[in-house]
């Protein structure tokens, strides 16, 4: 028997969108990292 929802926080596309978020914003943390190095290394 499916379980009521009770928020959009229940939905497995909401969960997922989530994750995606998270990975997108990691992944942008990592390329500005990587720039601010090799500006640095050319100064």
């Amino acid at each position: 028997m499916k379980e009521k929802l009770r928020s959009y926080k229940d939905l497995v596309v909401w969960q997922k969108s989530l994750t995606l978020v998270k990975r997108v914003y990691v992944e942008a943390q990592k390329m500005t990292n990587a720039l601010r190095r090799s500006l640095a290394s050319r100064s």
